[in-house]
């Protein structure tokens, strides 16, 4: 199995049994989840084995899934296919996630404001009088306002590019 680094092989998915000749899948597992080219690889067990204590140790050791056998052909694809989507969708919202965090952190056009927002209402916060109170919390407002405005721009913008 660790061969296939050897020949730059990284699967998307590996399907193993627990019990096999030389090293049981448990251990295989082990040895992934410390080889950076190999921890990230979701892995499926499938196993004669049926006892809850065995599939619990098996998911908690990694895998993604664990199938009984004898198992059924079509519900066998059906859960790697299953399986494979929910990958996809979480890379997909690792992914977005960045670009907001990316957006959010490193914009000035958005970071330049928040702050202003932040120090509007900290010296509100620092007022005794109401009438400033007041001045400062709208003038905060109108700031969140523009803010909203402009990061609603800029999705539209990356939304009707990706269209």
């Amino acid at each position: 199995m660790f061969g296939l680094l050897e020949h730059n092989i990284i699967p998307e998915m590996i399907l193993m049994d627990v019990d096999m000749p030389e090293m049981n899948g448990y251990e295989a597992v082990g040895r992934m989840k410390k080889n950076d080219a190999y921890k990230n690889i979701p892995i499926i067990f499938i196993s004669g084995r049926v006892d809850p204590a065995s599939e619990i140790f098996g998911l908690n050791m990694g895998a993604l899934d664990y199938i009984h056998k004898p198992f059924a052909a079509e519900l066998l694809l059906k859960r790697i296919k299953t399986n494979l989507s929910l990958i996809e969708s979480q890379k997909k919202l690792e992914e977005r996630n960045r670009a907001v965090d990316k957006l959010f952190s490193r914009s000035p056009e958005i970071s330049s404001p928040l702050n202003n927002i932040i120090e509007i209402l900290g010296t509100a916060m620092a007022e005794d009088e109401q009438k400033k109170i007041k001045e400062h919390i709208n003038r905060a407002h109108t700031a969140v306002n523009d803010l909203l405005a402009h990061v609603n721009s800029i999705f539209d913008i990356s939304k009707t590019e990706k269209e």
